[in-house]
């Protein structure tokens, strides 16, 4: 959807009919064009009350990533919520090694961005620390390191604003956050030891593109992969009704349907002054 910024009203409704014979299936509303200049406040929370990764994957990479048992979801060592988020490594070497998690976001840098997390180590030496990543949209790495601790469970909160880019360089407000990572650095890992890093209770406070609200067709948020989906299958020729909440005062805004190579089927004017068969916005 294209939009551009202005003072007209929130509610707008089009129907909008397929061509060219196209079978559609799930659609995918996607992000407005001016998001990266428009925001809105979002916090990711995840605390592992399930038996899934969380959209979390091992990091660093393993070598085979259709086979990967050192990362699990775990209801022992007295987890915060009961189950956490679990990393195991059985070191060859006594050598320095590093192990943790990572997961993709769409989020985006503000003045008051945050990450908070409780994690548990069960074996650190003095100069061991838990390493924070951000991958900036700027392509930049933004680290922080903390000293490790394994007096049982540790919280953090951690403001994005103390991170640094190759020593010096700080994070600034708009930047995107396409990933995050928590890694325990282990400066010298004893092959004798078999280590257990686990995360719970984790926020991430900061902001996400503006999107429109989609009232019609019903639809399906989907946070990891940064979509809102339809949850109606519709076939060619079937009208489709849009409606949708805008995000900002909005001067006009085009709908448009596109194919799975992303070729434009129709284009079409959305209007909220009830004269087009649409909504009145009151």
């Amino acid at each position: 959807m294209k939009k551009n910024k202005s003072d007209r009203k929130m509610i707008y409704r089009v129907f909008v009919v397929f061509a060219l014979g196209l079978i559609c299936g799930f659609g995918v509303f996607q992000s407005p064009s001016f998001a990266q200049s428009l925001s809105e406040p979002f916090t990711l929370q995840e605390n592992f009350q399930h038996d899934r990764l969380g959209q979390f994957a091992s990091y660093p990479p393993p070598q085979d990533y259709g086979y990967e048992p050192s990362i699990t979801p775990t209801s022992d060592y007295d987890a915060p919520g009961g189950r956490a988020l679990m990393r195991v490594l059985k070191p060859n070497r006594n050598d320095r090694m590093r192990f943790g998690f990572i997961r993709q976001t769409f989020l985006q840098m503000n003045e008051n961005t945050k990450l908070s997390f409780a994690y548990y180590l069960n074996h650190a030496r003095v100069n061991d620390q838990i390493e924070i990543g951000i991958a900036g949209s700027d392509n930049c790495r933004y680290v922080k390191q903390i000293q490790a601790k394994t007096n049982g469970w540790i919280r953090e909160e951690i403001l994005l604003r103390d991170f640094r880019c190759n020593g010096n360089k700080a994070i600034t407000k708009g930047v995107g956050i396409e990933a995050f990572y928590i890694i325990a650095d282990l400066k010298q890992a004893d092959a004798d030891i078999v280590y257990h890093f686990i995360i719970d209770d984790l926020t991430f406070q900061a902001s996400r593109p503006a999107r429109f609200v989609v009232r019609q067709p019903q639809s399906v948020n989907i946070e990891s992969q940064n979509a809102v989906v339809s949850a109606k299958s519709y076939v060619a020729g079937e009208r489709v009704s849009l409606s949708v909440l805008q995000p900002a005062k909005i001067k006009n805004v085009t709908a448009t349907i596109e194919d799975q190579d992303g070729k434009t089927i129709t284009s079409q004017p959305l209007f909220d002054n009830g004269a087009n068969g649409d909504e009145q916005a009151g």
